[in-house]
């Protein structure tokens, strides 16, 4: 058997004992408050003898947010430590919370009037979620179902998720909440920070009814948006972030609603454009075939205007012919006049020609072309749409002269 000196037996004990972190429900006495720690005794509730003595750093005492009272009933979390200059046996303290509906119901509406008064809910205060955020930075457990809630009910364009595990049960989960929330401020560029869980009992849910951790969402320098299940009382978190909703479902989908709406916004504006496109093509083809009638009928009236001109000048010969008796100067002079008169219809003919030459080229769609434009075809099919597209596919571009044969390799929708 090997002999021990008493300091290395009791850092033998230490040791052992290490492995003994479990949580102690029991009665607060003897309340001892120091400038660094706090002392009080663990007795048995139930009126069986024992005592434990206890001790809790003063920053852990505060990020509980329960003011210790003679008598209040407490579940505590810690390990045993004997203190080696006395031998004395304490339990080192790490978290504590209250044993009771009731109390922790008094407790929540203590701390709800006093962040209350101090403007902590003010609708003032609060930011606006960013409408079309994309850059998330989500708070929960991956144990827990909240995170699969949330991530298969985002809509899907590409939101980007900073995701950090952290407890969500119990007073247990206080300082991961409270670091969580300053990891993402100091080491993100997120634009809205989601906390959320499921539903739970007034113990589960404790942590989110803490005073240290609402007063990290409502000093975030990014938008909170909680998503923190609850059947009857709103948790005071909930309450002090920028944005609330009842479930992590409900969280996802306020989120994305304005990209929702953005994607059928689009396809409205796209089915509108297609539409405003081939009422136009449909005006202009209606144009053309009015103005090829007009062009016909000119031609048509021409056509039968230029026998009876035919007519009228073999009368007039006629009439020359049988004028014989005189002067060849007035025959010559009225051959001139006919002759320019001829030829000022044809002129006539012809600049209507060329003007509705001009105006059916204008009209003309593959006019386009020759100012640089080109049309794209896959098989026979005119392409309007990169979504006609995929990668690797081979088109047909025609030009105003000529043709190319080309293969998607990248497409941007």
């Amino acid at each position: 058997m090997i002999v021990y000196t008493v300091s290395n037996y009791l850092d033998r004990l230490n040791v052992v004992l290490g492995e003994e972190r479990a949580k102690i429900r029991g009665e607060i006495s003897r309340i001892e408050e120091r400038e660094k720690t706090i002392y009080f005794d663990l007795k048995d509730s139930q009126g069986e003898p024992g005592v434990l003595n206890c001790l809790i750093y003063r920053s852990q005492y505060l990020m509980m947010g329960i003011d210790f009272k003679e008598g209040m009933e407490v579940i505590a979390l810690g390990q045993p430590n004997i203190w080696k200059p006395s031998g004395r046996l304490s339990v080192k303290v790490e978290s504590v919370e209250l044993v009771g509906e009731g109390a922790l119901k008094k407790a929540y509406d203590a701390l709800k009037k006093k962040l209350a008064s101090e403007g902590l809910f003010s609708e003032k205060r609060k930011r606006k979620i960013p409408s079309f955020a994309y850059r998330i930075g989500l708070i929960t457990s991956r144990y827990g179902a909240a995170i699969g809630d949330f991530t298969t009910n985002l809509e899907n364009i590409g939101f980007k998720i900073k995701f950090l595990d952290c407890r969500v049960e119990g007073q247990e989960a206080v300082p991961d909440l409270i670091r969580a929330i300053e990891w993402f401020n100091k080491n993100s560029d997120c634009q809205v920070l989601v906390i959320t869980r499921g539903g739970g009992s007034w113990e589960s849910l404790q942590a989110f009814n803490n005073e240290a951790v609402s007063r990290a969402v409502a000093n975030s320098k990014i938008p909170v948006l909680c998503g923190v299940g609850h059947e009857r009382d709103v948790p005071i978190v909930a309450l002090v972030a920028d944005k609330s909703v009842s479930t992590p479902t409900a969280a996802a989908q306020f989120l994305s609603y304005p990209w929702r709406e953005a994607r059928q916004y689009m396809y409205r504006l796209e089915e509108r454009m297609v539409g405003a496109f081939e009422g136009r093509l449909y005006n202009i083809e209606s144009g053309l075939d009015l103005q090829a009638q007009k062009i016909k009928s000119q031609f048509t009236f021409i056509y039968n205007k230029f026998p009876i001109l035919v007519q009228r000048f073999k009368n007039a010969f006629e009439n020359l012919r049988q004028s014989i008796g005189k002067k060849e100067e007035e025959i010559s002079n009225l051959g001139k006049k006919t002759k320019e008169k001829f030829w000022a219809v044809i002129e006539d003919v012809e600049g209507r020609i060329r003007y509705f030459t001009e105006k059916l080229e204008d009209k003309n769609p593959r006019r386009q072309l020759r100012l640089g434009y080109s049309l794209i075809f896959a098989g026979e099919k005119l392409i309007k749409d990169a979504g006609q597209l995929s990668v690797g596919q081979f088109v047909r571009l025609q030009f105003h002269k000529g043709e190319a044969d080309s293969k998607i390799k990248k497409i941007e929708r």
